[in-house]
C-alpha cells in the first residue's frame, strides 16, 4: 500500500525475513513510520504479505547492488538494515553492510539502525574455539559504524544505533538447529555443550515492538546509540 507522504519513511533491507516482518509490522501498525523493503521479487508469498499492510512499498533489487541501494535510500529518513549474513556470508556482509552506511550518508538518511549481533570471538577473548562467521561479521560492522559515528563530520548528518538480538528461541524446537532437542526414554531433552555459560535468546514478535520504540530518535538529538 503505498505510504502517506507527510510521514518519516524507513528504507528496510532484510523485511522479508524471519525478524524483517514483524520489525515492519512495528513500524507502519500505529501510523507513525511508512516502510519501503528492499526485495529480490515484489510478488513472493512474503513481499505480498508485507505489502498489504498499510504505507508499506517495495522496491525490487539486491543489497549487492549500489545502484538499488541508492533507489531505496533516495528519499527516506530513516534505515534499518539487517543483511542475512547467515546466507550471504562474513565478507559479503561486512563489506555491504558498510557501503550501506556510507550510502545512507550520502542519501540524507537521518538516523540509521544496524541489525547487529554480539562480536563473540573478540567477547571471548579471540579463542578460536568461539568464532562464529555470521556473528562475527555483525559484530565486527556494528562496532565500525558506532566508531565512525563519532567522527563529527559523520554524526552531524547522520545518527546511528545497533539493534542487537540473538538466536530465536522458536530455534529451541526447530529442526536442523543447535538447540534442537531430542526425545530420550520419553522426555524431551536439550543437550547444548555450554559449560557454565548460557546463551540469551529472542522472541521475533518482539522485534516488532522494540525496534520502533527505541531505535528511532523521536526528538532532534541525534547522538550514537547502542542497543
Amino acid at each position: 500500500m503505498s505510504p502517506s507522504s507527510d510521514i518519516p519513511l524507513v528504507f528496510v533491507i532484510g523485511g522479508t525475513g524471519a525478524q524483517g516482518i514483524p520489525v515492519i509490522r512495528g513500524l507502519v501498525k500505529d501510523g507513525a513510520y511508512a516502510v519501503r523493503f528492499l526485495t529480490r521479487d515484489a510478488t513472493s508469498g512474503r513481499s505480498q504479505e508485507l505489502l498489504q499492510l498499510p504505507n508499506v512499498t517495495a522496491v525490487e533489487g539486491t543489497f549487492a547492488n549500489e545502484d538499488d541501494l541508492r533507489q531505496g535510500l533516495h528519499g527516506a529518513t530513516y534505515a534499518f538494515i539487517n543483511i542475512d549474513g547467515f546466507n550471504a556470508g562474513e565478507k559479503t556482509e561486512m563489506f555491504w553492510a558498510m557501503r550501506s552506511y556510507e550510502l545512507a550518508l550520502e542519501e540524507g538518511i537521518k538516523f540509521f539502525v544496524y541489525g547487529n549481533l554480539d562480536f563473540v570471538y573478540k567477547k571471548g577473548g579471540y579463542d578460536p574455539a568461539l568464532r562464529c562467521g555470521h556473528y562475527d561479521g555483525k559484530g565486527r560492522v556494528g562496532g565500525w559504524i558506532l566508531q565512525q559515528n563519532k567522527a563529527p563530520e559523520n554524526r552531524d548528518k547522520m545518527g546511528a544505533a545497533l539493534f542487537t538480538t540473538g538466536p530465536y528461541i522458536s530455534m529451541a524446537v526447530g529442526a536442523h538447529t543447535p538447540m534442537s532437542p531430542t526425545v530420550e526414554d520419553g522426555v524431551v531433552t536439550w543437550r547444548v555443550p555450554l559449560g557454565h555459560g548460557a546463551v540469551a535468546h529472542v522472541n521475533l514478535d518482539d522485534c516488532e515492538h522494540y525496534l520502533p520504540l527505541t531505535s528511532f530518535p523521536t526528538t532532534s538529538s541525534r547522538a550514537p546509540l547502542s542497543r
